[in-house]
Parts: C-alpha cells; sequence; structure tokens
C-alpha cells in the first residue's frame, strides 16, 4: 500500500499499483535503510504518487518496513524497447523523517549569547539532580574560621561565600578525585533595550575548578592552581531560569570550591547584588566513576518533546511527522535499565538522525518501525545487545543436487585477512600537570608470540597516560588477531522446525541475533545487522540477512569513536571532525563508550607469566584448561580481567545430557566468596559459590537439558579481588 503523507491511503482501489516491479527494500540496524518501486510509464498509477509518499512493505501480508518517496524519475521516452519507459521511486526509510528536526539552543532559539553546541550533561537545565546531596560547607571565605584556608582568595569581593566540597568527607584527608555542584537561578528580565544583563563571576578551587553557564564553559582551569588565586569572568544573561556547574579537582589534601556570580552596575565599573554563591543550597555530588551525565532516553526523549513543542512532530495519527517511542529515562525499549549515563556535546543544528548516530558511537543501537499494538510509528532504543532469535542457519547433511533436506545455507563465506593487525601500539600522551608529557609503548605479547612484532602509531589527543592504556588495551581485542567476515545467503524453509525455517520478519527480525556456522564448522551467534528483499523479473522474492559478530560490533563502535575523539587519531591518520565531550579538565578523560570496556575489561592482567591464552569464538583471550570443553581448551563462559556484576557471552548447548560437573576457575583469587548462576534463556537454573581464596573449585550439578538450549553465566556477586572467571561446563 503507498500512503499520503497525511497517512492516508493515495487510493483505496483494490488494483492500484499491483502492476509494480523491482520492489526492494534493505533495513539496516541504526540507519533508517532504503527501498525502491517501479512502474511502467504508461500505469495511471505513476502520476498519482505524491512526494513524501509512504510505502509500506509488506511479506505474506506480514508487514514488515516502510520507507518514503524522496526522488522519483519519469522516463517518458525511451531509445528501444517500450518497457524502459519507467517510472522509478527511490526512498529513505520512514526513519528519515527525523533528519527535519534540528538540536535547538538550550532555552530556545530567542535565547542571547548561547553556546555552539547543547550539553546534555550535568551542566543542562533538563539535568535531574534529585539524586544529589546539598554539599558541605567547610568555611567561609573571608576568615580562617578553624577552616584549612587561613585567608579569603586574592580577588574574591564576596565575604559571604563559603568553600564547599561532596558531603562526608573530612577536609584534611579528602581524597584525590572529582566532585560536582549545580544552581539553577532565576534571574529577572533585564530593563532597557538590551536583552541581557551583564554578570561578574568569580572563582577558584583547591586544586583546580572548572565552572560553566547554561553548557558554556566560562572558567576552566585544566592544570593544577594555586587556591588563593581567583578567576574573574563575565557574562550576558537575559531573564528566567539559567544553570551554574562547577566542576572540582582535588589532587590531594583539602578540597574545595567557592564561587560568587554579581549583578554589575554602573555600565560595569561596580558590582551590584550577589545573584549566587557557594553555600549548602548547592546540590553536590562527590566521587563518580565518570562525569554525570544523561541516559540515551532522557536525551531524545528531551529532543522529541522539543520537536512536538514547535510542530515538527507529532504523537499521534498516521502521518509522516507522527513519531512515538517505548523507552524512558530509566529503561530502553526492551525493559532493560540503561548501563549507564553519557556525556554529549551535540552541534546546534545538527539534526537528530545525526543524535542517534553520536550515541550509537557509545550507547545504544536504534530502529524505527511500528507498534505492534497501535501501529504507530516507533522508534526504539536498545541499550544491550539485543534479544535473540530461535533461529539457526545450517548446511544441511548431503548437499546433493540443489539445497540439502535438512539444511536452510544457500552459500556461506567467511573472509579471514591480517591487514591492519596492530600488537604493539607507540603513543603519545598529555596529563594534567606541565611535567606530564611523554611517550608510551603498549604491546599484547599473546599475538606477539603469535604473529610477531606489528607496530602501529596511536595519537589519542590530551589524554593521560592511564586513559592511553585503556584505549590500547581496547584497540587490540580487534587489532591483535586477524578479522573475519562472514557473508551467509540462506533460504526460508517453512517445511522445517521452527528454528532452522529462517523466515525474515517471522522467525528473526533486525537486531536479533540468530546462529550460524563459523569458519570451522560450529554453531555460532551472529546478529542480524540487516535485511535484504528482493523481486527478480518473475516476481520472485528474495531475503538476504547480513550478519555480524560481537567482535565487529566491538570494531564499528570503537572505529565510529575513534573518529570522533579528537584531536586523536589511529595510526597517524587524523580525523578533523568536532570533539563529542567539551574540553578535558584535570585528569578526567573522556568515556569510552559501553562496549570498549577498561584495559582490566579486555585481558587477563591477573595472569602470571607462562600461562597458557587462546581466543574464543567471541574474540575474547581466555585462560586455556587443557581438559577443555569438547576438547577445545576454550571455557565457554568467560569473564577476561576485573569481573564486576554482569553476564557472559550465550552459547548454545550442543547435544543433551543428565548429571555434570561445572569447573570455576580464576586468575587471581578473591578475599571473599563468589556468586555465579548458570541460566538458559536469562532463567537462573543453577547457583553456584566459590569460596574465598580458591583459584579452583569443581561443583556437581544435575540437570537434564537439551540442544539448541542458550546457556550463559551471571555473576551475581563477585569475590573481593577476584580476576579473570571463566566457567565450563562438562
Amino acid at each position: 500500500m503507498i500512503l499520503n503523507s497525511n497517512g492516508t491511503p493515495i487510493s483505496t482501489d483494490p488494483t492500484a499499483f499491483t502492476k509494480g516491479f523491482d520492489r526492494n527494500w534493505i533495513e539496516q540496524l541504526n540507519d533508517p535503510g532504503s527501498g525502491q518501486l517501479s512502474l511502467a510509464a504508461s500505469d495511471p498509477w505513476a502520476a498519482a504518487i505524491t512526494d513524501d509518499a509512504i510505502v509500506e512493505c509488506h511479506l505474506d501480508d506480514l508487514f514488515c518496513f516502510e520507507w518514503v518517496i524522496q526522488r522519483r524519475k519519469h522516463v517518458t521516452i525511451a531509445e528501444g524497447e517500450e518497457e524502459a519507459e519507467l517510472a522509478v521511486f527511490t526512498g529513505k526509510g520512514r526513519a528519515t523523517v527525523l533528519e527535519r528536526a534540528v538540536v535547538y539552543p538550550e532555552g530556545g532559539a530567542g535565547r542571547p549569547q548561547t553556546p555552539d553546541t547543547r550539553q546534555f550533561d550535568y551542566s543542562s537545565i533538563d539535568y535531574d539532580d534529585s539524586s544529589w546531596q546539598f554539599a558541605q560547607t567547610i568555611q567561609i571565605g573571608t576568615a580562617p574560621s578553624g577552616g584549612p584556608w587561613p585567608y579569603r582568595p586574592d580577588g574574591l569581593p564576596d565575604p559571604l561565600a563559603h568553600w564547599v566540597w561532596a558531603p562526608g568527607y573530612v577536609p584534611a584527608t579528602t581524597p584525590i578525585g572529582h566532585a560536582y555542584f549545580r544552581k539553577v537561578v532565576t534571574l529577572p528580565t533585564p530593563g532597557g533595550t538590551l536583552p541581557t544583563k551583564r554578570y561578574s563571576i568569580y572563582a577558584t578551587g583547591d586544586n583546580a575548578i572548572r565552572v560553566v553557564v547554561d553548557g558554556l564553559e566560562v572558567i576552566g582551569d585544566h592544570t593544577d592552581v594555586m587556591w588563593a588565586q581567583t578567576r574573574q569572568t563575565y557574562v550576558d544573561l537575559d531573564g528566567g531560569q539559567h544553570t551554574i556547574a562547577v566542576e572540582g579537582f582535588n589532587d590531594g589534601g583539602p578540597a574545595g570550591v567557592i564561587f560568587t556570580m554579581y549583578e554589575v552596575t554602573n555600565g560595569g565599573a561596580d558590582l551590584g547584588a550577589v545573584v549566587a554563591r557557594t553555600d549548602a543550597s548547592w546540590k553536590a555530588l562527590g566521587y563518580p566513576a565518570e562525569a554525570p551525565g544523561m541516559t540515551p532516553g532522557r536525551i531524545m526523549r528531551i529532543l522529541l518533546a522539543e520537536a512536538v513543542a514547535r510542530g515538527t512532530f507529532v504523537t499521534t495519527g498516521p502521518s509522516l511527522a507522527c513519531v512515538t517511542t517505548d523507552f524512558t529515562d530509566t529503561y530502553d525499549s526492551t525493559g532493560q535499565p540503561w548501563g549507564g549515563t553519557v556525556s554529549l556535546s551535540v552541534p546546534v543544528g545538527d539534526d537528530y538522525l545525526g543524535v542517534l548516530a553520536q550515541l550509537t558511537e557509545v550507547a545504544i543501537d536504534w530502529q524505527f518501525t511500528r507498534n505492534p499494538t497501535t501501529g504507530a510509528p516507533l522508534l526504539r532504543l536498545l541499550g544491550g545487545e539485543g534479544p535473540d532469535s530461535p533461529t539457526v542457519f545450517s548446511k544441511g547433511g548431503d548437499r546433493g543436487p540443489g539445497l540439502a533436506p535438512s539444511g536452510n545455507i544457500l552459500g556461506l563465506e567467511h573472509e579471514i585477512t591480517t591487514e591492519g593487525m596492530a600488537n604493539v601500539l607507540l603513543s603519545r600522551y598529555r596529563g594534567a600537570g606541565v611535567d606530564q608529557v611523554g611517550w608510551r609503548e603498549d604491546k599484547e605479547q599473546t599475538s606477539i608470540t603469535a604473529l610477531g612484532r606489528r607496530e602501529r602509531f596511536l595519537s589519542a589527543g590530551p589524554q593521560d597516560a592511564g586513559y592511553v592504556a585503556k584505549l590500547a588495551a581496547a584497540l587490540f581485542v580487534e587489532q591483535a588477531k586477524p578479522k573475519v567476515s562472514v557473508t551467509i545467503a540462506a533460504q526460508q524453509r517453512p517445511d522445517l522446525a521452527a528454528a532452522s525455517k529462517a523466515r525474515a520478519y517471522v522467525d528473526y527480525r533486525v537486531g536479533e541475533w540468530v546462529w550460524a556456522p563459523n569458519v570451522a564448522g560450529v554453531s555460532t551467534r551472529y546478529r542480524v545487522r540487516g535485511v535484504t528483499v528482493t523481486e527478480d523479473e518473475l516476481g520472485n522474492v528474495s531475503t538476504t540477512p547480513e550478519l555480524s559478530t560481537i567482535a565487529i560490533e566491538f570494531e564499528e563502535r570503537l572505529q565510529r569513536w575513534l573518529k570522533r575523539m579528537a584531536p586523536g587519531s589511529l595510526y597517524g591518520i587524523v580525523f578533523n571532525a568536532a570533539p563529542v565531550l567539551p574540553p578535558v579538565s584535570f585528569d578526567q578523560v573522556m568515556t569510552i563508550p559501553v562496549g570498549l570496556g577498561d584495559a582490566t575489561d579486555v585481558y587477563l592482567d591477573g595472569a602470571t607469566p607462562g600461562d597458557l591464552l587462546g581466543l574464543d569464538e567471541y574474540g575474547d583471550w581466555v585462560p586455556i584448561d587443557p581438559g577443555g570443553f569438547g576438547g577445545s581448551g576454550i571455557p565457554q563462559f568467560s569473564f577476561p580481567g576485573q569481573v564486576g556484576v554482569q553476564s557472559s557471552v550465550k552459547h548454545r548447548v550442543i547435544g543433551g545430557g543428565g548429571t555434570a560437573t561445572v569447573t570455576a576457575t580464576l586468575a587471581v583469587s578473591g578475599t571473599t566468596s563468589t556468586t555465579f548462576v548458570l541460566r538458559v534463556a536469562g532463567v537462573a537454573v543453577g547457583t553456584f559459590v566459590v569460596p574465598a581464596n580458591l583459584l579452583v573449585y569443581d561443583f556437581a550439578w544435575s540437570r537434564t537439558w537439551t540442544d539448541g538450549e542458550i546457556m550463559d553465566v551471571r555473576v551475581t556477586v563477585p569475590g573481593t579481588g577476584i580476576r579473570g572467571l571463566g566457567v565450563q561446563v562438562y
């Protein structure tokens, strides 16, 4: 069916558009996708199709995809055959409507003196600080009053501003690290003809401070400074609400920040009333793992609500402008909690598809589909790895002429390359102090032993040595081994058992995980990144799933993120892209994207020299147990490096059985016990506790399991200090 842009059918005539051909579409994860339709130029319905018409795509009356007609090509006179006189319609998937909305400055277009970028982090007026505590006041700046600072900082005119810090810390023994502070102020509308009024800001910190007003950094000390030296600047603000955000950094000893903002009078010559000063009314957050940001759901809900308020989108009805969601600030579209927050800096004027592209670099996947209940256009955000499909692609037994009776694969190709490998990275780094600049070498010794040294250069931009080490470890996960790409051509087999039917949009959909043979013929879990549907000249329809492994998912996200990290480069290639985050302050560095992890999440740094390591089929370096699973010597479930409350990759049970042995192996034992559960399809079927101070522990486990079950391991209580957990089931 083809609809007008308002969602009404162009025609209710059942014969309309039935003579179309070359009906093709491509649906892809994290992309609008595209479609194409051709009609004979003489077909009277060709002239009825309007710009922005919506093409619904079905397979056997099942809705699959929809796209928007954006280009029309009419060949009314053609040389040669009359069949070449065509009307060809093409366009992107319905998600292209997100390109029609752009990011506005915080507060709207009419607000003066707003930055060129929009911050989605703790400095935003939309940030929810309800979980923050009130700041701890340490002393008034005018006199020592028993505090750690002997006098008021030089140049600070306010005798009543307080030194403040996150609550719960003794000033003399404050830990090294960051604390964050917020204050929302309401300013009066300026009198006269000017839209803004000038204000003067004074601030300093021990050891350093960063001040952001309405998302614009106005004071930023990125190295250690003398607390007694006050920083001063001016801001021009209009009436209404404004957010003052302060980041403080302590490098040892007492810690605190102090801030005052004055109204400026007499043409800027005098200071008027105090508008804001640090005191116990400020909200504070001490020592978070990373700079406080927003969930992807919160960011997109803010933007979509603004577009609805401007009239760009609506939330009801069938029109092209309708956009609905099924995620919240707290949960993704599958009902899973967001794995964390992100700090996003988006250029004002960037469209909403561009915002989604940035979010896919660090946190999410997205799809644009239909609500299965209401039929409304639906934007979905996926914070996890995506759901599992029961679909299994298999080669079958005797190939014979054509497809084997038990298989559904027409063609299977694995391409392996060592191009672009790197197991030694030479890196340039820069820390917080002027003397903390230098070169470092990071290497992946297991890869070097197997494949020889393969050196590359990595410029990580203004990052400290610890951050560079994390980045190098993340890069080694993919760069230190050969790459494998998989192409699979499959045939729908409704005659086979449920898992082997392989029917696109029935048995599997884009974003789900399926099973297909790897290069060794072992059934391996792959993600459906896209589905291509084509129609040949006889009207026969074929569907081709595009598959990728966890390793490819990881690599694509890593490469996208690297291209936006400024001014960093890999292998000396410089990408002139705008920074994702505002300028790096102190030793607080840009957040490594979700899925890239920490250095301790990538390799077993707790392993002792001489330990055997191997790659499992998901690209993880894991300790090799000569006993092994199925003789492979590789644990079925592994948690490299530091182990937290987390889940393993998933494996499909091959064969069946009853009584089994579960073996847990640790690279470094914990001082407390470790608890993990075995799960089938996400449901716990066995709980196991590894006692403290043990490296290897065997459990007797009795359960009848069947071929094809999807199993994984989830650590529910990690032992203190444990590293490198591997779990095998015999």
